[in-house]
């Protein structure tokens, strides 16, 4: 392979590797150094097993004062295992790529410096601890790592413009990705944004030329796949009989499943003495905070106090009968938030759903059993358990209730939020027109 000094003069260097190869490239288009300085960087960098694009994205995020390594003569290649083949180096790209971390700015002014988009959002995420909840802090990590570091990671702050961020949204939406937790990770992403403007790290946020909320009105929020009677019958009858009750809640109440697995015995709950169900809690998880599973409010202060289905309150009673609940001491934020740096306020919870350990039912557990049941039962991999609250709604629309109550039911903050998930459910209305000239038709024809 033929290659060119900085300043045009032809030189020629042959790789072996064409993964050496390319990295050899992404250095001589992004870093001030020699055709032999670049070659020993890439040979070096393909052993440490990063591709040409981290290449590339680490010298441009470092000074140009600092080399990535010992410039003088005859110094050691940078340590690491053998290249042992392509299919090797492809494992620890990977694995690079999932877990690379920049190099903090220590302190140094950020004006003006080059500086990558993980590196600042690690300092942005680190500064606002005192800021955010731990329930916040669990939140923004999680997203950060899941939507944002994927596509961000191996971009300067400088190179992320608007087109960058619309093609990102793009990808998220081609992901099927809910438009509710799109604008949540938009939101976060311009918060950074907002605060590297502010910084002086970049001239302008380019998330404010976008107005999601708009460009989201054009695309339907109809839920993907909504599970008919006889599908929704199928799983029942596949689900074993631990957890059927489950289903029933998801079936019968639209409950979401953080909602059912924070279900207690009780009145706190399920209040079979006076026919209502009290949705306050979900069981949520987090190691770091609450040491594991915790309670705290169901998604958006969702509370509610709704008619308990009479065969819910059957199917529920048989549950109990021969699933007693387990108690467990949990930590307990879903009535009120500890003070910063006290611990939550423990309490003993009869959870009605729990493994066949006794122990909480983590969400990953749920989705080996799940996938297992939606197999049997024949639904598509789009089906979830929050496809049992999408055919709750349905069913009620169907069934003639009124917008209202099935906001109501489903405790929705708006009722926009109900009509456009659900808009294309509800019955045709004949046109206005047509209600008028009848009415009036009919008095003419009276008098």
């Amino acid at each position: 392979m033929r290659f060119r000094q900085p300043d045009g003069r032809p030189a020629t260097k042959a790789f072996h590797d064409e993964e050496q190869a390319r990295v050899f490239d992404a250095l001589m288009a992004a870093s001030q150094v020699t055709v032999d300085e670049a070659m020993r960087l890439a040979r070096a960098l393909a052993v440490a097993g990063l591709t040409g694009t981290q290449a590339r994205m680490t010298t441009s995020a470092a000074p140009r004062t600092e080399p990535i390594l010992d410039q003088t003569p005859n110094a050691p290649m940078m340590s690491g295992a053998p290249n042992t083949g392509r299919s090797a180096m492809d494992r620890r790209a990977k694995r690079a790529e999932q877990t690379a971390a920049f190099r903090p700015t220590r302190g140094r002014p950020i004006k003006g410096q080059t500086c990558a988009f993980r590196a600042y959002a690690e300092r942005w995420r680190s500064s606002r601890r005192l800021l955010h909840s731990l329930e916040r802090q669990r939140h923004v990590e999680s997203h950060l790592f899941t939507h944002i570091y994927p596509f961000f990671t191996w971009f300067t702050m400088e190179e992320v413009t608007t087109t960058l961020v619309l093609e990102w949204l793009v990808d998220r939406l081609g992901r099927r990705c809910a438009h509710s937790s799109l604008q949540t990770y938009f939101n976060l992403l311009n918060a950074i944004l907002n605060a590297a403007e502010a910084d002086g790290v970049i001239p302008k946020n380019p998330c404010k030329a976008i107005n999601l909320r708009e460009a989201l009105k054009g695309i339907s929020k109809t839920p993907k796949w909504v599970p008919d009677r006889r599908q929704t019958v199928r799983l029942l009858e596949v689900v074993p009989a631990q957890y059927k009750a489950a289903i029933w809640y998801g079936v019968g109440h639209g409950l979401r499943f953080a909602e059912v697995m924070g279900l207690e015995a009780g009145a706190r709950c399920i209040d079979t003495a006076n026919q209502t169900l009290h949705v306050i809690q979900q069981l949520r998880f987090h190691t770091r905070a609450y040491g594991g599973f915790y309670l705290c409010p169901p998604k958006s202060g969702s509370v509610g106090r709704l008619d308990l289905d009479p065969t819910v309150a059957s199917i529920t009673e048989q549950h109990l009968r021969h699933f007693p609940p387990v108690e467990i001491l949990l930590p307990d934020i879903s009535l009120r938030m500890p003070d910063p740096g006290k611990p939550a306020d423990m309490r003993t919870a009869h959870l009605l759903f729990y493994d066949h350990l006794k122990r909480p039912l983590h969400d990953r557990r749920w989705a080996l059993l799940w996938c297992s049941w939606r197999e049997q039962a024949g639904w598509p991999k789009e089906g979830t358990f929050h496809s049992l609250r999408h055919f709750f709604a349905t069913t009620m629309i169907q069934e003639g209730a009124e917008p209202t109550e099935i906001q109501h039911e489903l405790r929705h903050a708006k009722l926009e939020t109900t009509w456009s998930t659900y808009i294309h459910w509800w019955p045709r209305r004949h046109r206005v027109q047509a209600l008028v000239s009848s009415a009036l038709l009919r008095e003419a024809n009276e008098s």
